[in-house]
């Protein structure tokens, strides 16, 4: 079975969508996310939440070359509405 973003490469763009893979692997960006924005547990749970309903959404394909854009997003958001205290979105961007 092939996998959706190889089925239609042209549908599968939106701008979470980067154009090569990104070389740190995902569990190493969740640990530096977790790292330099102080972010609580909760809100790294919330932010799978987020990510849960944008997949059942189908507005934005997540795959290997969107999932860390999504990542970052739905933490700063979850820390935005969970957290006392949270960063600007400049800090996000460049964590």
């Amino acid at each position: 079975m092939k996998r959706q973003d190889q089925l239609h490469p042209l549908s599968c763009i939106s701008r979470f969508t980067a154009l090569h893979k990104p070389a740190i692997d995902i569990q190493d960006y969740i640990e530096r996310i977790y790292t330099y924005t102080l972010c609580s547990p909760e809100c790294l749970v919330l932010s799978l939440v987020y990510i849960d309903r944008l997949i059942q959404s189908q507005t934005v394909v997540v795959n290997s070359l969107s999932i860390h854009r999504v990542l970052i997003t739905s933490i700063m958001i979850a820390a935005k509405f969970f957290d006392d205290s949270f960063f600007k979105n400049e800090f996000y961007a460049r964590v």
